[in-house]
């Protein structure tokens, strides 16, 4: 009955294997910490890349509207062309920028303003108060958007999955601060785009990577640690089904716990063979000194069988 009953109970129970499932532990923990170690790597990056794009973007901004409140009346094509460099205007008008022999206040290396406009990630749009373009140095001008507060950031992302900086800011007049016009600056972000894009596919390699040896790794540690149990298993097995069996752990050379439960589980069989032989003894030592008086008892029951107790008296026969 009980070995019915261990039969079924082993029949139901899934056994799963202990590898499996150290392996799965150790490679989901493994996986979750790169996954968060990425994410964290990634979005530092990100973060810093777009600082840095924020900072070019508002000294564009800035390179422009110092040359912008200098204007008293709102900002015009003529007042704004006025204001920009003669490089600025020569380009603007379709002719080659200045060189350095031309007799001009303005060097083609010092014009901030025209690195500004000649930049290829940067796409200016100047407008006034009427949401009239005025300047812009692009093929498509930025739009304006409404904002209330003197400046405005916002990162946009394409249809091609490709972002852009837009930076909106307000011009004032130097002396009485009046509104003259809007600043609209888009930052393509081509390096920026290119380093997020590098970057994601580095994470995701060496998350796939990492994790794979993750995997490799847990796998051969917790074979070295499963092996020594499946042998003990199969004594524990072959001692249950034979307890006289001699099956015993091999050395395992490993100088550790399992090593020290191996030790301990052989001591134990020893002493349990030792009992079992110890119990044959005994038994075939009160087999042998009860034989002995077991044939005396047995030869007068058979006397009294054969003469019974009503018998003739005879020599020695007690009255």
């Amino acid at each position: 009955m009980l070995k019915q009953n261990a039969a079924s109970g082993k029949k139901g129970t899934r056994h799963v294997s202990l590898i499996v499932r150290w392996v799965s532990i150790v490679a989901m923990t493994i996986m979750v910490s790169f996954l968060v170690f990425s994410a964290v790597v990634y979005n530092t990056v990100k973060q810093e890349a777009l600082s840095q794009q924020k900072d070019t973007s508002n000294e564009v901004v800035n390179v422009l509207r110092k040359r912008l409140i200098g204007i008293d009346d709102e900002l015009e094509i003529t007042n704004v062309v006025q204001q920009l460099s003669p490089n600025t205007r020569r380009i603007l008008t379709g002719r080659p920028a200045l060189s350095e022999n031309d007799n001009s206040n303005s060097s083609v290396f010092g014009d901030s303003v025209l690195s500004t406009v000649t930049n290829p990630d940067m796409t200016v749009a100047i407008y006034n108060l009427r949401n009239e373009i005025v300047f812009h140095n692009g093929d498509s001008a930025p739009k304006l958007v409404k904002f209330t507060s003197e400046s405005k950031s916002v990162v946009k992302e394409g249809k091609d999955g490709q972002s852009s900086l837009y930076v909106y800011r307000k011009v004032r007049n130097r002396k009485s601060h009046k509104l003259t016009g809007y600043i609209v600056v888009k930052n393509q972000m081509t390096g920026y785009n290119r380093l997020i894009s590098r970057t994601l596919k580095a994470m995701l390699w060496l998350s796939i990577l990492g994790i794979g040896l993750a995997i490799i790794i847990s796998y051969l540690v917790v074979r070295s640690v499963v092996r020594p149990i499946n042998k003990m298993s199969k004594v524990a097995r072959e001692v249950n089904a034979d307890p006289n069996s001699t099956a015993r752990i091999p050395e395992l050379h490993r100088n550790d716990e399992l090593e020290e439960l191996a030790l301990s589980f052989n001591m134990m069989l020893d002493r349990m063979q030792k009992y079992i032989e110890q119990q044959k003894q005994f038994v075939s030592d009160v087999s042998h000194e009860l034989r002995t008086p077991v044939a005396v008892i047995e030869g007068h029951l058979s006397m009294l069988k054969r003469w019974g107790k009503d018998g003739p008296a005879g020599p020695g026969r007690i009255h």
